[in-house]
């Protein structure tokens, strides 16, 4: 749970509507110390790496390229589609949105939001 201003905000609720993008494959939300807003909402995304499109067509031609489409999307852009479909102002991301290439979870499958955090923070990227 993280709060901004008098606000808790729950991070799963979030994780569905960025996990809702069609290049993320998992992502982790979290609160960040700021000193006007208690904490600001910050979060990072595991981006799919290819997109494959499959056709089912009676006949392929002889000159069909079935070629990998390679999804390229920024932080600021996964900022945008969250920001434009959560209703509360306090549920908004205000904080960076970083792309790492996996989540970090533990055996179980939780996410390991004090280790993200703390990368977060000192600003190393996921390895």
């Amino acid at each position: 749970m993280t709060r901004h201003r008098n606000n808790h905000v729950s991070p799963s609720e979030i994780e569905a509507v960025l996990n809702g993008h069609p290049s993320v494959s998992d992502s982790a939300v979290f609160g960040v110390p700021h000193p006007e807003v208690m904490e600001v909402v910050c979060a990072v995304a595991a981006v799919n790496g290819e997109d494959v499109i499959i056709l089912l067509v009676e006949e392929l031609p002889q000159e069909a390229d079935f070629t990998k489409k390679i999804l390229q999307v920024t932080g600021e852009e996964l900022k945008d589609y969250v920001n434009s479909r959560v209703s509360e102002d306090c549920k908004k991301v205000r904080g960076e949105v970083h792309i790492w290439e996996s989540i970090p979870r533990n055996p179980t499958g939780k996410i390991l939001r004090r280790e993200i955090r703390e990368r977060f923070l000192q600003g190393v990227k996921n390895k």
